[in-house]
């Protein structure tokens, strides 16, 4: 960590702490060696995160989003296929 951000060790520490304090990571202590965990998964984190964001921006809807992104942005006629493939599968399911 320390030669890809240039963050000192004691900077390391207070992050650590911070984050163990609110039940972020948790922590091993064996003597003088600790070990820490994440309390979450990545997959975990990267959901919490998509639901805030949504949230801020979007009042909570999915909807709003994916009409944004497809009218602003210009499609393939591939990318359209995929999206058109990944909608049905959805619809599917139901």
């Amino acid at each position: 960590m320390q030669a890809q951000t240039n963050w000192k060790p004691k900077t390391v520490r207070t992050l650590l702490e911070r984050l163990t304090k609110k039940e972020v990571v948790g922590v091993h202590k064996n003597q003088r060696v600790y070990t820490f965990y994440p309390h979450y998964s990545q997959d975990e984190c990267q959901r919490a995160k998509a639901d805030s964001f949504l949230k801020r921006f979007y009042d909570g809807t999915l909807k709003s989003l994916l009409v944004q992104f497809i009218q602003d942005e210009d499609l393939s006629k591939e990318d359209i296929k995929e999206l058109r493939s990944i909608l049905d599968k959805k619809q599917d399911k139901k």
